[in-house]
């Protein structure tokens, strides 16, 4: 029997019952151990941080810090560096034809502050397609138009029996801003920010996920997308420039995982390593350092503050040294490093995680 559609409406009346419904749901919530808890974490656990193995998992290079910033101070701060260049990419999503082709399209660009336009001319198009059909689709060689200042390129993704979306997808979009980042590298005198974390993570985590994307980071394309971003890493470490990545909404669970497969009698109670620093953003007084002046006389609830948590690094588990050998040369073990800053504010309640 099919049912017409009916346009559904909130009276007060259901308004008060949902608010009621979600009281029931604070009032069970206790989370009064959490702030402890993550003090505990943070001062005793993570000098450094060991799994069930006896695997460092993170590892502090120097004191971890844990400071409050107020943004109107640093707002007025000089700008550290002269120049900035930043480089994001987007894709269209993944499209499925009826034919069976999987078809997503990236585009790379890079802006720079001061603004110069013959940087943001310049662009990078990636159009990534997977069938079974062995005779469809061939790789591409890159194509400039624009007079030169830009270039595309098809490439065809390994074959799979799943994922082919996601699998399109990230190859799109990490070989186009790998790519171009790459590209014009030499342009970037004093900063480069990418617009995400500072590997292809989503790659990275084939190999965790399911044996059929853990054996297609040994094909060709997916390897090639890897090693575009070891050496562009490389190429900022020679060159002295520094390189970071800003993620905007962090997902990492290394800190909370490592920590649920403790027996220490008690649940990680966090959904993620960011929701653990938030925990975390208020330290002992005896452990709090300020950068700049605190105005005590205003409540800490009116003072907006950027928390900006732990400094560790981030070591890659099947690096083995590995960095640096393919130019005949040992890299030295600490330019290898990822160093991750949590940023949290205050107001609004955000949480981002900044790479270098």
């Amino acid at each position: 029997m099919a049912h017409a559609a009916l346009g559904v409406t909130l009276d007060p009346i259901h308004v008060e019952a949902i608010a009621r419904l979600a009281g029931s749901v604070a009032e069970t919530a206790d989370d009064s151990d959490h702030e402890q808890f993550a003090t505990t974490v943070w001062e005793q656990w993570l000098d450094p941080l060991v799994d069930s193995r006896g695997q460092r998992m993170i590892e502090p290079l120097g004191d971890q810090q844990l400071r409050h910033v107020d943004i109107e101070d640093i707002a007025l701060v000089d700008r550290p560096f002269p120049t900035v260049h930043g480089i994001d990419s987007g894709t269209i999503n993944p499209t499925a034809f009826k034919n069976g082709l999987v078809l997503d399209l990236a585009h790379a660009a890079m802006g720079v502050e001061p603004s110069q336009v013959s940087t943001h001319r310049k662009r990078t198009i990636v159009a990534t397609a997977h069938t079974n059909d062995r005779t469809q689709v061939a790789d591409g060689d890159w194509v400039d138009y624009d007079a030169g200042h830009s270039r595309y390129r098809l490439i065809r993704a390994p074959q799979v029996n799943k994922y082919a979306e996601a699998v399109v997808h990230a190859l799109a979009l990490y070989f186009a801003e790998g790519g171009h980042a790459l590209e014009h590298a030499d342009t970037v005198e004093d900063l480069l920010i990418l617009d995400g974390p500072l590997y292809p993570k989503e790659i990275l985590t084939w190999r965790d996920r399911t044996p059929e994307l853990e054996e297609l980071t040994y094909e060709a394309r997916p390897k090639r997308v890897l090693e575009q971003y070891v050496r562009l890493v490389e190429r900022f470490v020679d060159r002295g420039v520094p390189i970071a990545g800003f993620v905007k909404n962090p997902s990492a669970r290394v800190i909370t995982s490592t920590i649920a497969n403790k027996e220490i009698g008690f649940e990680a109670p966090w959904p993620d390593d960011t929701a653990f620093f938030t925990a975390a953003r208020t330290p002992p007084p005896a452990r709090r350092r300020c950068c700049g002046r605190r105005d005590s006389r205003e409540p800490p609830h009116r003072r907006t503050h950027l928390h900006l948590v732990v400094r560790l690094p981030w070591r890659p588990r099947r690096d083995n040294g590995r960095r640096g050998r393919r130019a005949g040369r040992r890299p030295d073990p600490r330019s290898g490093v990822l160093r991750s800053d949590v940023l949290y504010r205050l107001r609004p309640a955000t949480r981002h995680l900044l790479q270098a």
